[in-house]
């Protein structure tokens, strides 16, 4: 029997992602239905010839927990490109007359038609790398990727046609049509999760266009898409061409550049958490035990006093007091989860369990931490001896939002296990929480704005992305370590110090307190009734008789 998983997992996402159809069924025709038996044998006859192979899927629709907050950051706004958005109404009207005036462009260049017939060849291992199953035959499939392929390539070189290295492809594509649209809505739209185009399909119009040795296409392509990268990462780059072209798209290679090599996982425990049921118990019999006092002090009253021939007298005094009292035990009880949150701020929650918890930047420059500068995320460290933590530089624009969120998505669907570009981003909303941190990190010349005017949108941008992508977190040990390193500086300070103890002993015995002040009132309420109904001043020999006249 064989096992098919993403054969499963596209069968399982498309009664999800599909918001156009109203029918859960996948099978809208009889076409669909004849292209899904060819589909699947194919599947099947594939793996019956190599068991080993596989079709991994790297293009996806971002899901709703990820892209419900901001769904236009995620879906092409005037750009589709390949099958899942090409037949938008709006988008189709916008640019589809340029994309054929790309691909008549290159007909001179190429065999349009036989290049078509060769994408058509590879229709299986097209459909693979979508995660959504498609219902397209293979020759529109192969025509969409065609027209969009070429049309993607002229927009890629248009960005990055003055380097010296792509000097020879001027004479293979023309850019003057493309050049008026190189805005920031392409821009946004090229790097998108769910308007990828195989890096495969790419590479095989290319080495039809320029018609020379694969290597040679091979490399002038990678410098294409590592120059594009290049100008739009927010991030800087570990720039070089090795292993690019392998990469699965667009956005994949710019999230390899970032993130070149797999940052060294590490799932250590940090050892037994209390339970918080436990907390709760035990806080509960303490409660209660503190509680007994008041009661049994009013019985010992109340035996010292049975034997008085006023005592009903005074019990009626006490209950007329007991809504005074009520009062303020009620005022105690208004919030009774107060003392359990005061409580949990001080418990150490692991990283990957309750996110980055790390102080803000201007927290730690109130502490003496300094900030500078680290080459990319892999060197982000703490050191001790010099009180520095070193971050990499991350420019902020117009497009900035939006790669980032694609990144987190891209990472999150093809790279459940490895969440190390979220990590970092949890780590930079945690530092960054009002514009006076913004303005200590452009200080350090680790946040640069390019194109952000204010420091305040800087702070919105972080903390949206992160409220929006809430995500569980693997572990990552270089970014552990400086975490945990900042941590432990900013804990052993005196100043830190002081307010942790005064959060623990003071705010935290908020309710004894209380209790004590409670019971002054009440003593007090007492004395008051007893002495109106036993005269204390008589009692006591305290009686004033000076004035009398008798």
């Amino acid at each position: 029997m064989f096992h098919y998983p993403h054969m499963n997992n596209a069968m399982k996402s498309l009664d999800e992602g599909n918001p156009c159809s109203s029918s859960p069924s996948i099978l809208r025709s009889k076409s669909g239905e004849r292209r899904w038996v060819v589909y699947i044998n194919d599947i099947i006859h594939k793996h019956l010839k190599n068991p080993k192979s596989d079709i991994s899927s790297s293009i996806f629709i971002v899901p709703k927990f990820l892209s419900a907050a901001k769904p236009q950051h995620y879906t092409p706004q005037f750009l589709a490109l390949g099958p899942y958005h090409h037949f938008s109404q709006e988008l189709y009207d916008n640019m589809e007359r340029y994309k054929l005036m790309i691909a008549n462009q290159i007909r001179h260049q190429i065999e349009f038609q036989s290049f078509v017939c060769r994408l058509s060849q590879l229709d299986l291992h097209i459909r693979g790398s979508y995660h959504r199953r498609l219902d397209l035959d293979a020759d529109t499939l192969a025509l969409i990727m065609a027209i969009d392929a070429l049309f993607l390539l002229e927009l890629l070189y248009s960005q990055v046609q003055n380097h010296d290295l792509l000097r020879p492809l001027n004479k293979f594509i023309t850019v003057s049509r493309c050049k008026r649209l190189s805005n920031d809505a392409v821009v946004r739209d090229i790097v998108k999760l769910e308007n990828q185009i195989p890096l495969f399909v790419l590479r095989e119009i290319f080495a039809a266009a320029i018609q020379c040795e694969a290597t040679e296409s091979d490399d002038l392509l990678a410098s294409v898409l590592v120059g594009f990268c290049v100008e739009i990462s927010p991030l800087n780059l570990t720039v070089g061409r090795r292993g690019v072209i392998e990469c699965a798209h667009v956005l994949d290679v710019l999230y390899r550049l970032i993130l070149p090599e797999n940052l060294e996982c590490s799932g250590e425990d940090d050892g037994p958490k209390e339970q918080p049921g436990n907390i709760q118990q035990s806080r509960s019999l303490k409660g209660n035990y503190l509680w007994s006092y008041p009661w049994n002090w009013m019985l010992d009253c109340f035996k010292i006093l049975r034997g008085s021939k006023k005592v009903f007298e005074f019990i009626g005094r006490l209950l007329d007091l007991l809504p005074i009292v009520g009062g303020l035990v009620s005022s105690m009880e208004e919030n009774p989860d107060r003392n359990r949150v005061e409580i949990l701020i001080e418990d150490k929650t692991p990283l990957m369990e309750a996110g980055i918890k790390i102080p803000t930047a201007s927290q730690l420059l109130d502490t003496g931490v300094s900030f500078k500068q680290s080459a990319s995320i892999k060197t982000i460290k703490f050191e001790a001896e010099s009180v520095t933590l070193f971050l990499p530089v991350i420019k902020l624009g117009a497009n900035s939002e939006v790669i980032l969120r694609n990144l987190v998505a891209y990472e999150a669907m093809a790279m459940p296990d490895f969440l190390a570009f979220s990590r970092y981003l949890h780590l930079m909303n945690s530092l960054i929480d009002t514009a006076e941190d913004v303005k200590i990190l452009k200080d350090a010349e680790i946040v640069v704005m390019n194109g952000m005017k204010k420091d305040e949108e800087v702070a919105v941008l972080f903390n949206g992305i992160m409220t929006s992508s809430s995500m569980g977190l693997s572990a990552a040990k270089e970014l552990d370590e400086a975490i945990n390193g900042v941590n432990k500086y900013y804990k052993g300070r005196p100043k830190v110090k002081a307010s942790r103890v005064i959060k623990k002993y003071v705010y935290s015995s908020w309710r004894i307190l209380a209790l004590m002040a409670t019971l002054m009132v009440l003593g007090l309420l007492v004395l008051q009734s007893f002495c109106s109904v036993y005269n204390c001043p008589r009692l006591f020999g305290t009686l004033d008789i000076g004035g009398d006249d008798s």
